[in-house]
């Protein structure tokens, strides 16, 4: 493997094993998060921590119960989400051990589907911020979101490079990259 990732202080081969194992560490750390979110929404269930903004066609029971299954159901997608992501980093980390490239290709488009719900997510978020007449919270928020995309599109560049890599091995060429 000769192409370099990190600029330049190690190969694409071990940035993805690097990658790999930062995922999966943020994936059991997001899963329990989300799962000690939901037990706390559970246990607080039946206390009436919500105001009542006074609107003359929901009662406070009823917001109380919107907002409790709202949260209940963010935290379970993103438990969901986390999951999937999980499975595919540990197949993507299988793939580098095999040194398969199909078996890193899965990691590699549901990267792809997660960062265009990044960007999706990013301008919505601006969006709605500007329109509540919070513009400046709104673009903090969009640099924020942007970093992050960054650095997930950094890493799909680094782990496709070690695809690439893979395939010109399999069909017995060599590639040199440098990032």
């Amino acid at each position: 493997m000769s192409g370099t990732c990190c600029c330049g202080c190690c190969s694409a081969g071990k940035g993805t094993l690097a990658i790999g194992i930062f995922y999966i560490a943020l994936y059991a750390l997001s899963i329990l998060a989300n799962s000690s979110k939901i037990i706390d929404l559970l246990d607080n269930s039946n206390s009436n921590d919500t105001t009542d903004a006074g609107h003359p066609l929901i009662s406070h029971h009823d917001k109380t119960n919107i907002v409790f299954n709202v949260q209940m159901a963010q935290h379970s997608i993103r438990i969901i989400a986390a999951g999937v992501s999980l499975i595919f980093t540990c197949v993507m980390l299988h793939g580098y051990r095999k040194r398969n490239h199909r078996l890193i290709k899965p990691w590699l488009i549901w990267s792809y589907v997660l960062i265009l719900v990044g960007m999706t997510a990013s301008v919505v978020t601006f969006g709605t911020m500007t329109l509540n007449g919070l513009p400046l919270v709104g673009f903090c928020t969009l640099v924020i979101f942007g970093s992050f995309l960054a650095m997930q599109i950094y890493f799909v560049v680094v782990v496709r490079r070690f695809v690439d890599e893979l395939k010109s091995e399999e069909m017995g060429g060599h590639q040199n990259y440098k990032i």
